[in-house]
């Protein structure tokens, strides 16, 4: 029988390189882009002279349905690994698995040892995987813009690493943020990642040895330092998770408290107000209660108030420990925002949120509007503090108000594609703590002196991020890594805060705090 099998095998494999060298990967996309789809990655388009001639005038974006088949190969195969375009084609989507590495065990004594070299190589596997559409490196957005931000500061991290300065230099001109510079950097990656991986190392390994760290921020307004973010959990996984943490809470009595995040965009607020009622016996008074108006129609004065007492009524309590405004709306907020200091006033709010705002957004708010108690904001490795591309640092402007920073997706990719826990560097670190990467990341946040929301649904995982509050904090050398690997993925669409570290020496000189 397996015989047979294999006959088939072979009779198939080669039926599809014979179709492909005939030409139907182009005149039968719809079958052998899916059924010989490594015949046509080899054999695909280019028979035509203009083939890259027209790729270099954009026609691989402007005229996508006959460029991406029969001028494969000049587009950069686009159609093995770009969403939108094997989207276009009728192909299904790739499935998503992360790049793994076995790390290795660090020998260094008495410092941190980073293996440049291996770390590099982990990315460019990554990238390999995702261009030969084997798999892509997380949950990559299907706009080509964000796919290339998140790619392409992949390559930039690796690049930087090997210390391949030409190929930084395309990289970063491939972010400039220019329709045309995304078609080309798709169309192009595949052979400047062949580039990549034939550069050899400068420096194989890294010493880190701690530096000035930037300013860090006490945690202030009674908010957590740990707590449960529910942004995406449905009705039944956030009942399930915050009982979970409720249940922490009573088998950890020194525990200091939990943060429970919700907002009205979540259509949560309910769920969480069941799980508090189930648990009203316990009285479980450690809990920190937040939630945010998130749409537009609720920032008149009126609309604001009604938005507050309509989450009191969902959670059933008198009392929501912190309320924000889920983004800047334009800085439309003015009268949301009186609404919600005078329910602080009348004791029914205790601190007051922003969220989602950026520097000059920030600067704005607190000259026109007031000064916020909490800022959240996505922060992790790759982004600690910024929502945009646009420059500045908001941790700055989070000093000054002396407010405190709540980190959201510090676990995640979200908005921007590739996530921290897949970190070659992280990965590193944390092997040779002896810990996942999931409880460094967080452990690093605690350390910096912000405050943490990470989600789960999972009871096992509600409890193994709350637990983090125990491990022991990170040695000097280890922050100062983590905070410096932002600057690998730094680029002309995105800058660091200007006193990030720069533990592994790729920084640049073109950073303007003023723009």
């Amino acid at each position: 029988m397996w015989l047979w099998f294999v006959v088939v095998w072979v009779a198939a494999a080669y039926e599809c390189e014979k179709w492909a060298r005939e030409g139907e990967c182009s005149g039968n996309p719809g079958f052998m882009l899916r059924e010989c789809r490594e015949e046509c990655l080899i054999q695909a388009g280019d028979s035509r002279g203009e083939c890259e001639a027209w790729a270099r005038e954009d026609e691989c974006s402007r005229n996508p349905l006959f460029m991406q088949v029969s001028c494969a190969a000049a587009c950069g195969h686009q159609w093995a690994w770009v969403p939108s375009v094997r989207r276009l084609l009728g192909l299904e989507a790739l499935p998503i698995r992360s790049y793994e590495e076995t790390p290795k065990k660090s020998t260094g004594r008495g410092g941190l040892t980073v293996d440049a070299d291996a770390a590099a190589r982990s990315q460019i596997a990554a990238l390999r995987a995702l261009v030969s559409g084997v798999s892509q490196p997380g949950p990559l957005p299907d706009d080509n813009g964000m796919l290339v931000t998140g790619v392409v500061s992949m390559f930039l991290y690796a690049a930087r690493l090997l210390r391949a300065d030409d190929l930084v230099e395309w990289a970063e001109r491939a972010l400039v943020d220019d329709p045309r510079r995304v078609d080309w950097a798709l169309r192009l990656l595949p052979s400047r990642l062949l580039e990549l991986e034939e550069a050899r190392p400068r420096v194989s390994v890294v010493t880190v040895v701690a530096g000035e760290q930037p300013p860090s921020r006490a945690r202030g307004t009674g908010v957590p330092a740990i707590g449960l973010g529910t942004c995406w959990l449905d009705q039944a996984e956030t009942e399930n998770a915050v009982r979970a943490a409720i249940e922490y809470l009573e088998e950890h009595p020194d525990h200091p408290g939990i943060h429970i995040d919700s907002a009205d965009a979540y259509r949560n607020e309910r769920a969480i107000g069941r799980a508090l009622a189930a648990a009203a016996s316990t009285k479980p008074r450690r809990l920190f209660l937040a939630s945010k108006i998130s749409d537009e129609k609720d920032l008149t004065y009126d609309n604001a108030r009604r938005r507050v007492l309509e989450t009191l009524e969902n959670f059933g309590t008198e009392v929501v420990h912190l309320y924000s405004l889920h983004s800047p709306f334009n800085m439309r907020v003015g009268e949301a925002w009186r609404a919600l200091k005078d329910l602080k006033d009348e004791g029914k709010i205790l601190a007051l949120g922003v969220s989602n705002f950026d520097r000059d957004e920030l600067r704005a708010f607190v000259a026109d509007v007031g000064v916020p108690d909490v800022v959240q904001n996505k922060f992790d490795p790759y982004r600690p503090g910024q929502q945009t591309g646009r420059p500045g640092d908001p941790l700055e402007v989070i000093r000054r108000a002396n407010a405190t920073l709540v980190a959201y997706s510090t676990l995640s990719g979200w908005p921007f594609g590739v996530g921290a826990l897949g970190d070659p560097i992280v990965k590193q670190i944390a092997n040779r703590r002896g810990v996942s990467p999931a409880t460094l990341l967080l452990r690093w946040v605690l350390d910096l002196g912000h405050a943490i929301i990470p989600r789960s649904k999972s009871r096992a995982r509600v409890h193994e991020n709350l637990n983090v509050y125990y491990e022991p904090p990170l040695d000097p050398d280890e922050i100062y890594a983590l905070s410096s690997i932002a600057r690998l993925t730094a680029s002309p669409r995105y800058h660091p805060p200007p006193d990030t570290p720069d533990a592994f020496g790729v920084a640049t000189s073109n950073y303007n705090p003023d723009l």
